[in-house]
């Protein structure tokens, strides 16, 4: 199959465009973050010297953990190490924009991301992504990894990275990508909130982070290669005459969860006919009844009840109301007020707390220098879960299900499974914990560890 590619004139997007699976590989190493100061020493610079704040997340549907990420800016450059979750932070001291952002994306180094900033404040967000990568070929007209070692903020690719520039590439990358998946989702590549999920946490990436995942599925390392070879070369798609055949998807699995009072926030997966491009998604959001909790029409953003309980979320394309999708959310019987790999409380163990004077207790012991947070033990009970000291960074414990039995609760928790083989965790002291609230009780909590099972 003909993989696409663009013309410098008038753009004029792929149409239908699919791959297979991603050849990508994801490195995922749990550990603490780790920030290198740039350009001899410090991060905080010399008195009286401006610095550049860059921040961002490496991310590829799931977080680059421990990866090195480098900057190369004008007037400055230097490296940080990305934590667990693919966040970094990285200071410049006499730096400005324009920069070039590098990171590995994988152990050996073999697949590199890159990401172009260049706006004119101080602190800058960067993400480091798949959709950055094209974004910066785009911008740039050669690919990032051959520019990177040369860029200085002056050289002459640099003339071209503007804030306008990396706006038009964005377009240009969406339209390239219109077959595959809706990149009009993310408002900015480089700079809109990335939450990346990872192997403690595989359901906790946000839209942004799924959209990434959606491509990873659709658009194989070969595709993804030939795609960012045609943004930089600016050559017309081959397959530019595919039939339109439109579609309507709702990324993740078909069952999604929830915890009382929590938000989802759906993205519609959707194709669009050839040179059109909407303001919004047309597509419509809703609740088939009985209706539980609340969803906004158009933004597809779902609010849970204080409630548990299940209901049926339906998209409807606005402009082909024939197509159709639907998902299953899963509320579930709690909420969670605390979750962490490093409570105040090393001893292991189970804890029921139905009033304000234990849970004030509980709350010091865990975490005796943060706010007690407020609940209303009237129409609340509040469980908890300790792991006690444990010897690695990968270590974690939580609540996994709920069943009413009579007026009391059984509560099911695990422990983490040993991380899977290439994880590698760090040798630190941890003490996971997981407190959450429940609708009252007035009978017992019977706990359940189901830790190996």
């Amino acid at each position: 199959m003909a993989h696409p590619s663009l013309s410098l004139g008038p753009f004029s997007p792929p149409r239908a465009a699919r791959a297979s699976l991603v050849g990508a590989t994801r490195l995922a190493l749990a550990a603490t973050p780790l920030l290198l100061a740039a350009c001899g020493g410090g991060g905080a610079g010399e008195a009286g010297v401006p610095s550049l704040q860059l921040q961002g997340t490496a991310a590829v549907g799931q977080a680059l953990a421990q990866a090195v990420v480098r900057a190369r800016c004008q007037d400055g450059q230097g490296q940080a190490t990305t934590g667990p979750d693919g966040r970094y932070s990285l200071r410049l001291p006499g730096a400005r924009t324009p920069c070039l952002l590098e990171v590995d994306a994988d152990p050996a180094g073999r697949r590199r991301l890159h990401a172009l900033v260049a706006g004119t404040t101080a602190q800058q967000a960067a993400n480091l992504t798949p959709l950055t990568e094209l974004q910066a070929a785009r911008v740039l007209r050669r690919l990032p990894a051959e520019v990177f070692a040369g860029f200085d903020g002056r050289s002459g690719e640099a003339a071209a990275v503007t804030p306008a520039a990396l706006r038009a590439a964005q377009a240009d990358v969406s339209s390239a990508l219109a077959g595959v998946v809706d990149a009009t989702t993310v408002g900015d590549f480089v700079g809109a909130p990335l939450q990346a999920a990872t192997p403690q946490n595989p359901n906790g990436g946000d839209a942004h982070d799924r959209l990434l995942d959606l491509l990873a599925s659709r658009l194989d390392a070969t595709g993804f290669e030939a795609l960012q070879q045609s943004l930089a070369e600016g050559r017309r798609p081959p397959d530019a005459g595919t039939s339109y055949v439109p579609y309507l998807n709702i990324p993740g699995p078909a069952t999604q969860e929830v915890e009382l009072g929590g938000v989802l926030q759906f993205v519609a997966d959707m194709n669009y006919p050839p040179n059109v491009m909407y303001i919004r998604q047309p597509v419509s959001w809703s609740l088939l009844p009985p209706a539980l909790g609340r969803i906004d029409a158009i933004s597809g953003r779902y609010q849970a009840p204080e409630q548990p309980g299940s209901v049926q979320v339906r998209a409807v394309r606005d402009d082909e109301p024939q197509l159709q999708a639907s998902v299953t959310v899963v509320v579930r019987p709690w909420a969670t007020l605390d979750r962490g790999a490093h409570s105040a409380r090393t001893e292991a163990g189970a804890v029921v707390v139905r009033d304000a004077t234990a849970w004030a207790a509980l709350w010091a012991a865990h975490a005796p220098q943060r706010p007690l947070p407020a609940v209303d033990f009237t129409q609340a009970t509040v469980l908890a879960v300790f792991a006690g000291s444990q010897g690695d960074g990968c270590a974690g414990i939580g609540f996994t299900a709920m069943q009413v039995e009579g007026d009391g609760l059984v509560a099911e928790y695990r422990r983490n499974d040993p991380p899977p083989a290439g994880v590698v965790c760090t040798m630190a002291i941890t003490t996971p914990a997981h407190l959450v609230r429940v609708p009252r009780l007035a009978g017992a909590v019977r706990f359940i560890d189901r830790s190996g099972s």
